[in-house]
C-alpha cells in the first residue's frame, strides 16, 4: 500500500532560490528565519536522511509569502491478513487530531 504524507503550513513560505539550502545540515532558509523562529536546521535534513533510507523522497513545494507543503509517498508492505479496511480503521486524521493546536 502507498502512503502519501502531506504537511501543509500557512508561514512565511520558502524563496525559490533558497529551497535547496534548507535540506543541507545546520542550515535554514535565511538568517532572518533562525533569528525569528529558532531552531537547529537539522530536522529536514535527518526526515530527508531517513526517508531515503525507506526508499522515498522528501518534497517541498512553497510560495513565499503564502506557505509550504513538504510530503512523501511511502509503499508499505500489507500482510496477507491485513484488509484496506482494517488499515482505515487504523488511521488518523492529524487534521482533526491537531486542529486547534
Amino acid at each position: 500500500m502507498i502512503v502519501l504524507v502531506e504537511i501543509i503550513d500557512s508561514g512565511i513560505g520558502i524563496k525559490e532560490d533558497q529551497i535547496d539550502r534548507i535540506f543541507d545540515k545546520f542550515s535554514q532558509a535565511s538568517k532572518i528565519t533562525t533569528k525569528l523562529y529558532g531552531g537547529t536546521g537539522l530536522g529536514l535534513p535527518i526526515s530527508k536522511k531517513l526517508l531515503e533510507l525507506m526508499g522515498s523522497q522528501l518534497q517541498v513545494e512553497s510560495t513565499y509569502g503564502e506557505g509550504s507543503k513538504f510530503f512523501f509517498e511511502i509503499d508499505f508492505d500489507i500482510s496477507e491478513n491485513e484488509t484496506v479496511s482494517n488499515a482505515k480503521k487504523n488511521s488518523i486524521d492529524l487534521t482533526k487530531d491537531l486542529k486547534g493546536l
